[in-house]
């Protein structure tokens, strides 16, 4: 072990040996202690940033936009910037985890609003997309792309017979989809849109709805394209509320906008009390790696930890189901 502050000569502070000084002109070196490993430094522990967002700033409700415009979407973090900082944030805790997406890539962020339905034929969803109107650079640049390579699937659309031909009717400008796939998040909770941000795992999209979010919620939709499992795998609010952690604390590191997800409060409590027993570097190598033998030793904790933090509602977890988490993970030889 390296006594970074003794070189000698003299007796060094640690073990207590007498260090000679070094042969004329010679430069004095760092004192080793006797029977100690000489190896690299072990890296400090991740610490969250703290404080976090205000629970009293968290919007309790979604705020309605009726006719959004790019205007009303202006919180959407510069894309570089959100993915290095995340890939920074792993690479401090000895993360190995990789994005199943290229955030800057056309069509990947779709903000959309207004869909309409049976449009322009039955079953059909449209939804108005705003990419390339809006106040940010690197989705405004990639739009066009986004519109050539939407105007080719739509290609093979068309040329239909019978109902299908309508099919030639759809603009490449909008987007398209079935059963729910664009509407939930194109529309007012009372028109029945269902979420302000959805990662889309099977088109490999991240939406965001313009009628109820400024677009700060990137920062959370984001991190759940590192997620290759399900999110059942943990407990749902569990899984939720990790995620929403990590989220306010890149915003807290970062200065991002996002304001929160007040529907995944009781899962970001849970996550909070496991960073704070168990390790902020602990928790991201959980919950981005899923260590097999790990999820094995707290995969039931963790579901149990879920049932209790239920999106949207009520939460009643305990410090005793954090601890019983808690203690489990510390048995994995990868966390000693």
């Amino acid at each position: 072990m390296v006594n970074p502050l003794f070189k000698g000569p003299g007796l060094c502070p640690v073990c207590g040996e007498d260090v000679p000084a070094p042969p004329a002109n010679r430069p004095a070196r760092l004192h080793i202690c006797p029977g100690k490993r000489v190896g690299p430094a072990k890296p400090a522990a991740v610490a969250p940033c703290y404080p976090h967002v205000a629970d009293d700033t968290i919007p309790k409700t979604l705020t309605v936009v009726d006719h959004p415009t790019a205007n009303t979407v202006s919180d959407i973090p510069p894309l570089g910037d959100l993915v290095g900082n995340v890939d920074a944030l792993l690479k401090s805790a000895n993360v190995t985890a990789s994005s199943a997406i290229n955030l800057a890539s056309p069509g990947v962020i779709m903000v959309i609003c207004n869909c309409v339905f049976d449009v322009p034929k039955g079953g059909i969803e449209r939804a108005e997309v705003l990419n390339g109107s809006l106040k940010h650079p690197e989705l405004v640049r990639v739009h066009a792309q986004w519109v050539s390579s939407n105007e080719q699937w739509l290609k093979a659309q068309r040329n239909m017979t019978g109902p299908d031909k309508k099919m030639n009717e759809a603009d490449p400008h909008f987007l398209y989809g079935t059963e729910g796939s664009v509407s939930g998040s194109a529309l007012t909770p009372a028109n029945g849109g269902s979420t302000n941000g959805q990662w889309d795992k099977v088109k490999k999209r991240i939406m965001i709805n313009a009628h109820v979010e400024k677009g700060g919620m990137l920062v959370h939709e984001y991190l759940h394209t590192f997620d290759r499992w399900e999110p059942t795998d943990i407990g749902w609010g569990f899984d939720e509320g990790i995620v929403e952690f990590i989220a306010r604390d890149l915003t807290a590191r970062h200065g991002y906008k996002y304001v929160g997800n007040w529907a995944y409060q009781g899962g970001y409590l849970a996550a909070k009390g496991v960073v704070d027993r168990l390790g902020y570097d602990k928790v991201l190598k959980f919950w981005f790696e899923r260590d097999s033998t790990l999820m094995g030793l707290v995969s039931a904790k963790a579901k149990a930890i879920g049932t209790h933090v239920v999106p949207g509602e009520k939460w009643d977890h305990t410090d005793a189901m954090i601890q019983e988490f808690c203690d489990a993970a510390l048995t994995w030889p990868g966390f000693r």
